[in-house]
C-alpha cells in the first residue's frame, strides 16, 4: 500500500506541475508568419519548437441557422489582417476529456455549431515546398477537437520538414443526421446525403489544396490520417467521389468500416426494415418529449408521423444545439450512438465499405498506411464494470474472470483488425497499383502498479499509438524516474521510428528511408497469397528485435470459424450466442449477418434482423 501511495502522489504531482507547463502564454504574433490567402491577410505566431503557426483559421462558412444540415459552404473573404492565434471554437457535442473540456463541463452539452476552423504549422523558411500532413482527430465521431493536449502537434511537426494541418468537423447528430424532410428541401445532393461531418473534411482538404503552398506545403503532396473515427474518416475520403483529387495518402488508425444504410438512419427501430436505436425518427420521438410536445413515446410518433416536412424541419431547425444533443444517455467519454456513416448514394456508395474496396470504381487509388493496435478492444472491456470488471477500492478496474477478459479481448480485437486492415488490404492490393502498408501496434510494457496489471488489462489498446507518434513521452525527460531508464529508452526510440516512418511515407509515399539502417525495411501487402509473404509490421520494443515482418492475416470468416469450434464457447449455447451476435451482429466494426449467418436462425436473416436476432437470442444477448 505504502508503494501505491507513493506512486498516487507522484502522479498527482506530475499532473499539477504538466497543467501549469501547459497552460498557454499570452501569444505574440509574428512579423514573418504574414500571409495571403485567398480570403485574406493572416498572421500568426511562433511556438515552442520555432515553428510558424496559425490557428482558427476559417475554412467555412459557419454551419448555423439555414446552414445546419448543409454541406459546408466556402467561407466569407474578410477585410484587414486577421489575427491567427488561437484556436477556434470546438464542435458541439456533450463535454468530456474526449473533447478537452474542463471537469466542469463533462456530461454537458459544450462546444459550438460554429466549428468549422483549421490550424497549421509550418517551418519559418523551408528550402522547397514540403509535404503537408493533414491530421483528422478521433472520438467516435460524436466527440473531440483538433486541440486536445493528446495531439501533440508541435512535436510532430518539428521533427522533419513537414507542414501539418489540424481542423474540426461537426460531430454526432449534427454531423451526421439524414432526415427525408431534410433531403427535400436540400439544393444539392451532399446537402440532402446527411453525411455533413465527412463533408466538413473534404472542404478541409479543399480549403488546404488551394491555400497551403502560401505556408511552405506542396498542393501536389497531401497526406490525410486519423486514429479512431479520425481513421474512419481518412477512410471515408477514399470513397468519396469529392475528396478525390485533393489528397494523394492516407494512413488510417484503428478504422472502423461499419456504415448505415438511408433505412437505418431513418426508420423507426420497429419498422420492418428497422432503423437504429437513435436514428431520426426516434430522436424526434425523443426531442417532441423532451420539448413537451408529446407525454410519452406512442404519443410522440402518432404526432410526428401527422406532421408534414414543412413541419418536421421548422421544428429541428428551431431546436438549439444543447437541445438537439439532450436526448442522449448512453454517453460515455462524450460518445453516443448514432448512425453514422451513411449510405446515401451521393457522398458513399450504397454497398458495404468492403465491397467498396474490392470495386476500382468505388475507391479513390492513392499509397495508403493501415493498422490497428493487437488489444484494440480492452480500452472498452476495461471500462464494462457490467460484465468484465470490478473496482478495486472505487477506482482500479480488475477483470472479474482473467481468462474470459482475455479470451473476449482477443476475439473482439481480431474482428476489428480483420474488419479495418486485413479484409481491406486484401481486397486493394487485388486491383490497385498503389501500394498498401499494413502494421500491428505491439507495445504493452507498462510499468507494474500495485493492485493493477496494466500489461494485461490494457495491454496494446486502443489509442496507446497516439502517445508514441506524437512524442508524448519521448517529449517529457522526466518521465524517466516514473518509467525506469531501459523502458524509457526504448519508448523514445519506438516514438522516434514511428515518427519517421509516418512522415517518410507521407513525403514520398513509402515509408522507408534510405538513409536509416536502424528502421525495418516496411514491404507492402502483397498482391500474392503464397503462404511465405509477408504482410504487416509489428511496431514494439526493444525496437532491434522486436519490429520486424510478419505474415499475419486474419479474417473475418476465420474469426467464425475459431468462435465455433471454441470449446469453451461453443459448449455453451448462451455463452455462444452472446459472442456471436456481440463480434457479428452488434460489433462497432460492422453487421456480417447476410454473409455469416447464425446456423439455426437463418429464418431471421430477411427485414429487421438485429431486432428479429434479439428476440430469438433472449436473454443471452447483451447488444
Amino acid at each position: 500500500m505504502t508503494n501505491f501511495l507513493l506512486v498516487a502522489l507522484f502522479a498527482i504531482a506530475v499532473y499539477y506541475w504538466y497543467r501549469r507547463r501547459t497552460t498557454p502564454a499570452p501569444r505574440v504574433t509574428a512579423a514573418e508568419s504574414l500571409r495571403q490567402t485567398r480570403y485574406g491577410e493572416l498572421i500568426g505566431f511562433k511556438d515552442r519548437n520555432g515553428l510558424l503557426c496559425w490557428q482558427g483559421i476559417p475554412f467555412a462558412a459557419p454551419p448555423i441557422n439555414e446552414l445546419r444540415w448543409k454541406a459546408p459552404r466556402p467561407p466569407a473573404p474578410w477585410q484587414g489582417v486577421r489575427e491567427a492565434l488561437a484556436p477556434g471554437n470546438k464542435p458541439a457535442q456533450v463535454g468530456s476529456a474526449t473533447g478537452g473540456f474542463k471537469k466542469a463541463d463533462h456530461g454537458k452539452p459544450a462546444g459550438s455549431e460554429d466549428c468549422l476552423y483549421l490550424n497549421i504549422w509550418a517551418p519559418e523558411k523551408p528550402a522547397k515546398k514540403l509535404p503537408v500532413m493533414v491530421w483528422i482527430y478521433g472520438g467516435g465521431n460524436a466527440a473531440g477537437a483538433a486541440d486536445i493536449p493528446a495531439y501533440n502537434i508541435p512535436y510532430f511537426a518539428a521533427a522533419g520538414d513537414v507542414v501539418v494541418v489540424t481542423f474540426n468537423y461537426r460531430l454526432g447528430i449534427l454531423g451526421w443526421f439524414y432526415h427525408s424532410a431534410l433531403a427535400a428541401s436540400a439544393d444539392n445532393p451532399e446537402d440532402a446525403s446527411g453525411n455533413y461531418g465527412t463533408l466538413d473534411c473534404v472542404q478541409a482538404l479543399r480549403w488546404v489544396k488551394e491555400n497551403i503552398a502560401v505556408f511552405g506545403g506542396d498542393p501536389n503532396n497531401i497526406t490525410v490520417f486519423g486514429e479512431s473515427a479520425g481513421g474512419i474518416n481518412t477512410l471515408s475520403m477514399l470513397l468519396v467521389p469529392q475528396a478525390r483529387g485533393l489528397f494523394h495518402k492516407a494512413i488510417a488508425q484503428s478504422a472502423i468500416t461499419t456504415c448505415y444504410s438511408l433505412d437505418e438512419a431513418q426508420n423507426y427501430s420497429d419498422d420492418l426494415i428497422a432503423g437504429h436505436e437513435h436514428s431520426s425518427k426516434e430522436v424526434i420521438n425523443l426531442l417532441l418529449q423532451q420539448q413537451g410536445l408529446a407525454v410519452d413515446s406512442d404519443a410522440a410518433r402518432r404526432l410526428q408521423d401527422s406532421m408534414d416536412e414543412s413541419a418536421i424541419r421548422q421544428f429541428l431547425c428551431g431546436l438549439r444545439a444543447d437541445e438537439l444533443l439532450s436526448p442522449f444517455n448512453k454517453v460515455v467519454m462524450g460518445m453516443y450512438q448514432s448512425p453514422r456513416p451513411i449510405a446515401d448514394g451521393a457522398v458513399f456508395p450504397t454497398c458495404s465499405w468492403h465491397e467498396a474496396f474490392a470495386d476500382p470504381a468505388l475507391h479513390y487509388s492513392v499509397p495508403l498506411m493501415i493498422g490497428a493496435n493487437r488489444d484494440e478492444f480492452k480500452l472498452f472491456l476495461a471500462g464494462d464494470t457490467d460484465d468484465y470488471v470490478d473496482m478495486r477500492f472505487g477506482v482500479l478496474p480488475t477483470p472479474k474472470d482473467p481468462e474470459r477478459y482475455q479470451r473476449d479481448a482477443r476475439y473482439l480485437s481480431d474482428l476489428w483488425r480483420a474488419s479495418a486492415v486485413d479484409e481491406i488490404a486484401q481486397r486493394l492490393v487485388v486491383h490497385n497499383t498503389a501500394a498498401t502498408y499494413a502494421y500491428r501496434f505491439d507495445w504493452d510494457d507498462w510499468p507494474r502498479l500495485p493492485f493493477m496489471n496494466l500489461p494485461e488489462l490494457v495491454g496494446a489498446s486502443h489509442g496507446v499509438e497516439i502517445m508514441f507518434m506524437f512524442g508524448l513521452v519521448a517529449e517529457r525527460p522526466w518521465l524517466r524516474y516514473l518509467l525506469g531508464g531501459r523502458r524509457f529508452t526504448e519508448m523514445q526510440q519506438l516514438s522516434e521510428a514511428m515518427r519517421q516512418y509516418w512522415i517518410t511515407f507521407a513525403s514520398t509515399g513509402t515509408p522507408n528511408t534510405a538513409n536509416n539502417n536502424s528502421l525495418a525495411q516496411w514491404t507492402p501487402w502483397p498482391s500474392s497469397e503464397r503462404s511465405t509473404d509477408i504482410t504487416l509490421l509489428l511496431l514494439d520494443t526493444p525496437l532491434a528485435t522486436s519490429s520486424h515482418m510478419v505474415r499475419d492475416i486474419i479474417s473475418i470468416a476465420d474469426i467464425r470459424k475459431n468462435l465455433l469450434a471454441d470449446p469453451l464457447i461453443s459448449s455453451n449455447p448462451d455463452e455462444l450466442r452472446r459472442m456471436y451476435a456481440r463480434l457479428f451482429i452488434y460489433g462497432i466494426q460492422g453487421r456480417y449477418w447476410d454473409s455469416i449467418p447464425y446456423p439455426g436462425l437463418e429464418q431471421y436473416q430477411a427485414g429487421g434482423a438485429e431486432r428479429h436476432w434479439a428476440e430469438a437470442c433472449r436473454p443471452a444477448l447483451k447488444p
